[in-house]
C-alpha cells in the first residue's frame, strides 16, 4: 500500500476522533457498513500503514527531550535505545546531534537516574545535551487528517469517550493507582490494542468483568491518551522539523498556544535546560516549506526568534512503536516511565 485513497483517510480521522468507538457505530457516521469498516482497518493496521498508540497522559509527570551525540555506530545505539520503554520517540536528525529522544519519567531524579546510568550504558553514545519539558500546549495525540465534513465530526465528538469496545463502560470508581502493578500491567496490555473491550481485559488480566470495566472506564476518563498514528510518508506530510525558540519569558504560554493552531504543528512545548523556552515539532510536505513557515512566523510572531532546527532524517520509534525506513510499525515496545533498564 504506496497510498491512502478517500476512504482510507476518512477512517483514519474517525479513528483519530473516536479511537475506542466500536465499528458499528463508526460505520454509520462514515456512510459504510461496519464490517467493511472493521476489514478496512484491519488491512492498514496489518500493513503497517496505521496503528493505535497509548500512553499516560503527561500531567504528573517529566518528559524530557535528549540530545544524543554518537561515537561509534548510530545503529547499534538505536537498536539499544528503542528498546528502553522511557524512549518513547526516537529519532535520526539534521544537526548538533545524531538522535534526538523523547524521554517520559515519573520524576525529576528518575530523569537524572536515566542520564547518568542508563545511557552511559549504551556503547556508542558520547555526548548528551537535554531540555526539560514544562508543559505541553499540544502533543501529537491531536494531530488530524481532516478528511471528515463538520457534520461528521461533530457526530464522532460523542463517541470519542471512555466506554470499552464492545461492552459498554459502566462501573464505576477508580482505576488503580499510577505506576502500581496493576496500573502497569494494564497499560502493557493496552499497547498491544489499544481498543480491546472490558471481556478481553478481565480474561487476560485475571480478573472479573466488573473490575476490568471499572479500570477501563477510569483509564479513560483522562488517565491514558490513546491515538491513532499513521505512517508519515502516506499523510501527504513526509518531512519532520524541530525549531528550537526563544521568546520572552511572559510571553511564552502566549505563543505556544498560537503555534499549536498551526496546520503544520504536530508538537509544542515549553521547555528549560538551555537558550530555547519553547520547542515547536512540525509536519511538512516539503523541505521548501521550513523557510516559508520560518519567513510566516517571523512576520506573524516577531517576539520569537527561532535558535536552532533539525530535520528528522528517519523516525524509528514514535509514542513506542517501531517503525521501519518506511515509516510503517513493524513491532512495539510499551511506554512505561515506572519501567528500570533490568524491567
Amino acid at each position: 500500500m504506496d497510498t491512502l485513497d478517500d476512504d482510507d483517510l476518512a477512517l483514519l480521522h474517525a479513528v483519530q476522533l473516536a479511537p475506542r468507538a466500536p465499528w458499528q457505530r463508526l460505520g454509520p457516521v462514515l456512510g459504510a457498513d461496519p464490517v467493511t469498516v472493521a476489514r478496512r482497518w484491519a488491512r492498514l493496521s496489518g500493513s503497517g500503514a496505521a496503528w493505535f498508540a497509548l500512553h499516560p497522559a503527561l500531567d504528573g509527570l517529566t518528559f524530557a527531550f535528549v540530545e544524543v551525540s554518537c561515537g561509534g555506530s548510530q545503529a547499534d545505539v538505536v537498536a539499544a535505545l528503542v528498546r528502553d520503554p522511557r524512549v518513547v520517540t526516537l529519532e535520526h536528525v539534521t544537526g548538533d546531534r545524531d538522535l534526538l529522544l523523547t524521554v517520559l519519567v515519573p520524576e525529576l531524579p528518575d530523569l537524572a537516574e536515566f542520564l547518568l546510568t542508563g545511557l552511559p550504558a549504551v556503547p556508542g553514545v558520547r555526548a548528551v545535551r537535554t531540555t526539560v519539558g514544562i508543559r505541553s500546549f499540544l502533543s501529537g495525540s491531536r494531530w488530524r487528517l481532516r478528511a471528515l465534513s463538520p457534520s461528521q465530526q461533530v457526530r464522532l465528538a460523542a463517541l470519542g469517550g471512555s466506554g470499552a469496545v464492545g461492552d459498554g463502560a459502566g462501573g464505576g470508581g477508580g482505576g488503580p493507582a499510577r505506576g502500581s502493578a496493576e496500573y502497569r500491567a494494564l497499560l502493557r496490555l493496552l499497547s498491544a490494542d489499544a481498543r480491546l473491550g472490558a471481556t478481553e481485559v478481565a480474561s487476560r488480566l485475571g480478573v472479573s468483568r466488573v473490575t476490568a470495566r471499572r479500570r477501563l472506564a477510569a483509564a479513560f476518563s483522562g488517565d491514558l491518551v490513546v491515538r491513532c498514528d499513521v505512517a508519515q510518508p502516506l499523510t501527504g506530510w513526509p518531512v519532520t522539523a524541530m525549531l528550537w525558540a526563544q521568546v520572552p519569558p511572559g510571553h511564552v504560554d502566549d505563543v505556544a498556544r498560537r503555534l499549536a493552531g498551526l496546520p503544520e504543528a504536530r508538537a509544542a512545548e515549553s521547555v528549560t535546560g538551555g537558550a530555547a523556552n519553547l520547542l515547536l515539532g512540525v509536519w511538512l510536505r516539503s523541505l521548501a516549506d521550513l523557510q516559508r513557515l520560518e519567513a510566516a512566523l517571523a512576520e506573524r510572531v516577531p517576539e520569537l526568534r527561532v535558535l536552532d532546527r533539525s530535520i528528522a532524517l528517519r523516525t524509528a520509534k514514535r509514542m513506542g512503536h517501531l517503525l521501519d525506513a518506511s515509516g510503517r510499525a513493524v513491532g512495539h515496545v510499551p511506554v512505561d516511565p515506572w519501567a528500570t533498564p533490568a524491567s
